[in-house]
C-alpha cells in the first residue's frame, strides 16, 4: 500500500519567492516537500534565471543576490551576497556593513581584501611616525587618510 505525504494548506498553494503570487493546480512533484523548499519555492511561471556576479564572476541563482541588487540590476554592478560581505584575507572574518565604495570591485581586489581592523592595514602617523591601527585615528582623520596627512589621536591633541 502506497502512503501519501500529509501537507498543510500552505504547501498545497505555496507562495512564489520571486513574484509573491500563490501557485495553484500544481501536481505532487511540483509541491515543496520541506520548510526550506517552501520558503525558496519558485512557481513554474517564473523563469529560473542565472545571474553573474560582477565581482567574483561566478554564475549564481536569484537567491544568491539581495532583492535590492536585483532591483537595480540595470543601473548598478550586480554583486552577490558573498561579495557584499567579503572575507578578510588576514583574519578570515566576514566584513559586514561596508559602503559600496569600500567593497572590492574586481575578483583580484576580492582576493586581496583586508578589513580596517587588521594589523596589516595599519598606517603610520605623519607626526610621530608610529604604525597604528584604525582605532588610533579619529573618524575624520581616517576617512581623509588618502588625501591629507594622517595624524593619530595623540598627535591631534598636542598639535
Amino acid at each position: 500500500m502506497k502512503t501519501q505525504k500529509l501537507r498543510c494548506r500552505a504547501c498545497f498553494t505555496p507562495t512564489c519567492s520571486v513574484c509573491r503570487k500563490q501557485a495553484h493546480g500544481l501536481n505532487s512533484g511540483q509541491l515543496p516537500s520541506t520548510r526550506a523548499a517552501l520558503e525558496d519555492f519558485v512557481c513554474p511561471a517564473c523563469p529560473q534565471e542565472k545571474f553573474t556576479c560582477s565581482v567574483c564572476e561566478k554564475e549564481k541563482s536569484r537567491n544568491d543576490f539581495s532583492k535590492s541588487a536585483l532591483k537595480h540590476i540595470k543601473t548598478r554592478k550586480l554583486r552577490c551576497r558573498a561579495c557584499d560581505t567579503p572575507p578578510c584575507k588576514v583574519c578570515h572574518e566576514q566584513v559586514h556593513g561596508l559602503k559600496t565604495s569600500q567593497l572590492p570591485s574586481t575578483r583580484a581586489e576580492l582576493m586581496e581584501f583586508v578589513c580596517d581592523t587588521c594589523p596589516q592595514n595599519d598606517l603610520t602617523c605623519s607626526n610621530c611616525r608610529i604604525a597604528k591601527s584604525k582605532h588610533d585615528f579619529s573618524q575624520t582623520q581616517w576617512s581623509k587618510r588618502k588625501t591629507q596627512r594622517l595624524l593619530c589621536k595623540v598627535c591631534c591633541r598636542t598639535s
